[in-house]
Formats: C-alpha cells, sequence, structure tokens
C-alpha cells in the first residue's frame, strides 16, 4: 500500500514537471519567435535567443535531475518490496509446513498413534459419500477395552494410558492397508473397514478382539487382565453417520451385556 501510494505520488509530480517544462519551453520558442519577427538588431536578437535557449535547457536539466531522482526512489522501493515479497514467501512456506504439521498431528491421537475423532469426521463423511454415489458397502465396528476403569483405579493412570498404548498397537497390526483405526474417545476405538461385507469383517474384528484378550500384560511386573467387547455392523440403506453409530453401539452394549469379551454383530 505504501508503495502505491508513493508511486502514484510521483506519478503526479512527474505529470506537474512535465506540464512545467512544456510550459517553458513554450514559452521560450513564442519568445525567440517574437524576437525574430521583431528585432532588428542582430546582436540583441542572439542575445534574446541565447537568453531563451539558457532557460529552456536549464528547464530541460531540472526535469531530468528530479525524473533520475524519482527513477532511484522507484528503484528503491521496488528492491525493497521484493525483499520484503521474498521474505513474505519464506514464513508462509514455514507456515505452511507448520500448518501441515499440525494438520498431521491433529489427524493422529497422540497417545496411541491411531487416527484422531477428528480423522474420523472427515475420513467417515467420505465413506459415506462413496456409499451414495457408488453403492460400496464398507463394515464398522466399535470396540471398547472391558473394565478399564478398573485399570485405571487399580495400576492408575500411567497404567491405563500403557494399556491403551499396547492395545492400538496390537489392533493396528491385524488391520490391513485399506481398513482405518480410530480412537473416538476414552478407551473407545473405531474400526471402518472400507469394501468390506458384514461377512468378511467379523472374522477380522474376532481376530483382533481375541488377540487382544489372549495376550498377556504387564505393568510393574504385574499381571493386567485386559480385554476388548466388540459391536460390528454394516452400512445399509437409508444410514446416516449416526445410525450407523447407534446400532454399532447396541451391538457393543449386548456383547458388555452378555459378559463382555466377545463381539456381537448387528444388521
Amino acid at each position: 500500500s505504501d508503495v502505491l501510494t508513493d508511486e502514484h505520488s510521483d506519478t503526479l509530480q512527474g505529470r506537474k514537471d512535465t506540464q512545467h517544462l512544456q510550459q517553458i519551453m513554450t514559452q521560450s520558442v513564442e519568445s525567440i519567435q517574437s524576437q525574430v519577427d521583431q528585432e532588428t538588431d542582430i546582436g540583441r536578437l542572439k542575445s534574446a535567443i541565447n537568453s531563451n535557449l539558457v532557460s529552456i535547457k536549464s528547464g530541460v536539466e531540472t526535469f531530468i535531475t528530479k525524473d533520475n531522482e524519482r527513477y532511484v526512489k522507484a528503484e528503491q522501493r521496488n528492491q525493497s518490496l521484493k525483499q520484503q515479497l521474498k521474505l513474505m514467501e519464506q514464513e508462509s512456506d514455514q507456515l505452511q509446513k507448520k500448518l501441515s504439521e499440525n494438520r498431521k498431528k491433529l489427524m493422529f491421537d497422540a497417545l496411541t498413534g491411531v487416527r484422531s475423532r477428528l480423522s474420523y469426521d472427515e475420513l467417515m463423511e467420505q465413506e459415506f459419500s462413496r456409499w451414495s454415489r457408488y453403492q460400496e458397502v464398507f463394515s464398522y465396528a466399535l470396540l471398547d477395552i472391558d473394565h478399564f476403569k478398573l485399570v485405571n483405579d487399580q495400576f492408575g493412570h500411567n497404567a491405563g494410558d500403557k494399556a491403551l498404548q499396547v492395545v492400538a498397537k496390537m489392533m493396528s497390526r491385524h488391520i490391513r492397508k485399506t481398513d482405518f483405526l480410530f480412537r473416538i474417545g476414552g478407551e473407545e476405538f473405531v474400526l471402518l473397514l472400507p469394501k468390506t461385507s458384514r461377512e468378511s469383517a467379523a472374522p477380522l474384528v474376532e481376530k483382533i478382539r481375541s488377540s487382544v484378550g489372549g495376550a498377556s500384560f504387564h505393568f510393574k511386573q504385574q499381571k493386567v487382565d485386559i480385554t476388548l467387547s466388540a459391536g460390528l455392523t454394516a452400512i445399509e440403506p437409508g444410514d446416516t453417520i449416526e445410525s450407523l453409530y447407534e446400532r454399532a453401539d447396541a451391538a457393543l452394549y449386548d456383547a458388555k451385556h452378555a459378559g463382555r469379551n466377545q463381539m456381537v454383530v448387528k444388521s
């Protein structure tokens, strides 16, 4: 804004200087013409013409000096602007890098390393869009660590955090590259299985659940019993993200109510 203001100011001043020079030259030429027409004495005529030429020369020199000054100032402004733009580009690149890094952090859960709630919201929208457009089936499972509060109460929150990390790592090992595992809150995880029917998803979810339940967990040399309950469903016509979650949550509730450490499938 400052550069544009200065450029505009110099342009106006340049127009004024041009008009002033034109005025000097017009007056001087008219004076010379008048002297030529009226003066009979050669000496006085030469003196008058010389005086007008001096005036013209002085006007041109003054104009050129001021124009050069404006040019130098414009070059200085341009150089300063280039430096500022280069600095802004560097800052913009750094900001973009930080934004990318921060977004990556936000897309993954800081404690467990699996995908976060923000990532869940985005990918579920994408999966529902594919379902609406191509009718690509997908399965959806809720997995919850049984009696997690007891783990925290008995062994402390550090043990609870460690349990979450270990369970998330075990689940991640069993899923396919095309699957998505999210931690959506507390000890609750969501497994999204694109292009997978409920029948095909059941063995995978059961394998994950049983592997966690069959593992031996220890914290500070004390055995910690950790099991998973799972509720599995698949997309159905008319579903929303909320209805899909509610159906999986109902299946998870049934699994918990039936004694935990098991999977229930709902259609």
